[in-house]
């Protein structure tokens, strides 16, 4: 079902992260059941992920997936896995781990492709960024963004 896409601006990160962690909590709230979660990694999103596994009272129901990573081992500080593990771990949360192997990223990949296909019947929402400069899944080197509103 495709839907429209709705943009709100906040004067600032914290404003933006408390916004999209409210949003994220009616949505889990206000589902039927199983509800999947995408993260992403990054210094950016951190301030989002301590409000929600501090206090979403609930997320029984909800499988926390990994958007992207690094092909590196899970304790690295450079992991985006890292950083879901240490705020979603201590939760209710199932969290679909991605595996380091060491010996492959293409396998490694195509395995927790396979996970990820296993466990989730419905992709519900996903955050792909909460950037100070805005950006949403994006690489850039050489773009000037305006910082004063965040979406």
């Amino acid at each position: 079902m495709a839907r429209d896409i709705n943009i709100h601006l906040e004067d600032n990160h914290e404003s933006a992260s408390i916004y999209v962690v409210n949003q994220i909590k009616d949505l889990i709230e206000n589902s039927d059941g199983a509800f999947s979660l995408g993260l992403s990694g990054g210094e950016t999103p951190r301030f989002a992920y301590s409000i929600m596994s501090e206090t979403f009272n609930n997320l029984s129901q909800t499988i926390i997936w990994t958007v992207d990573d690094r092909w590196v081992e899970a304790r690295d500080e450079l992991s985006n896995q890292n950083l879901i593990n240490t705020y979603f771990e201590p939760t209710q949360a199932e969290v679909l781990k991605f595996d380091f192997s060491g010996d492959s990223p293409q396998l490694d990949a195509q395995i927790y492709e396979k996970k990820i296909k296993d466990k989730i019947r419905n992709f519900n929402a996903a955050i792909l960024g909460l950037g100070q400069d805005g950006h949403i899944a994006v690489s850039y080197t050489h773009l000037t963004l305006p910082t004063s509103d965040l979406v």
